[in-house]
């Protein structure tokens, strides 16, 4: 029913409303702030970077598991199990690669 009415909203030329693309410098802003000498800056900064690097979605992260990160050679492999637009549960398999930063972890 919903679909329906999205449908004809989109035919008579109304839009989604979509939230902004998170930027790379937005990004270090947030890392920024956290503090690396806690376990809980670790954790959080760590958190924000996986979740932009997998173009994942809050609920996505919550959801994540130890189990679901995989390490590789050249990164990690994340399985989401969670998804908003999984409407069957499949499930995917997302690569993420080892990034490239300073010796600070600054985002470079």
């Amino acid at each position: 029913m919903l679909r329906g009415y999205r449908k004809r909203y989109a035919k008579a030329g109304g839009k989604t409303k979509r939230a902004p693309a998170l930027t790379l410098t937005a990004l270090r802003a947030m890392v920024a702030t956290l503090d690396p000498d806690t376990l809980v800056g670790v954790r959080d900064r760590a958190v924000i970077v996986l979740g932009f690097a997998m173009g994942a979605r809050r609920s996505e992260l919550a959801a994540l598991d130890l189990t679901d990160l995989e390490p590789h050679a050249e990164g990690i492999q994340v399985t989401v199990r969670i998804s908003k637009t999984d409407k069957d549960g499949a499930g995917r398999i997302v690569a993420v690669l080892v990034g490239l930063g300073d010796a600070d972890g600054d985002l470079d």
